[in-house]
């Protein structure tokens, strides 16, 4: 195998390995989003007359309560630490830079 042909295998890794970072990244960029979102959820849900005419309650007391426990999320500060793919992305690279290595050692003993 050429070091073209290994560069090429690595580097359709590296994008995909990239493509995890960026997708947590993302999700916890969009954190805030999804909690109005289940602020916004709620009031639209509480709205709706099946639930305000329910008999017992129920079906409202748990649309408040669940809107009332994200609402204390949004002063809990979330910040990015890259997990799988960050990891993933380390490993692989010490790995394939080991395998280099002894492809190329061997070849040239």
């Amino acid at each position: 195998m050429t070091n073209e042909e290994i560069w090429n295998i690595g580097l359709e890794e590296r994008t995909d390995k990239l493509s995890k970072l960026q997708s947590e990244y993302d999700t916890v960029a969009a954190y805030s989003d999804f909690l109005d979102g289940v602020q916004t959820k709620a009031s639209q849900l509480s709205g709706i007359s099946i639930f305000q005419n329910d008999r017992t309650g129920y079906d409202l007391k748990n649309i408040e309560l669940t809107a009332q426990v994200y609402a204390g999320l949004t002063e809990t500060p979330i910040d990015y630490y890259p997990q799988k793919g960050l990891y993933t992305a380390i490993t692989s690279h010490f790995q394939h830079t080991k395998s280099f290595f002894r492809c190329h050692f061997s070849l040239s003993v």
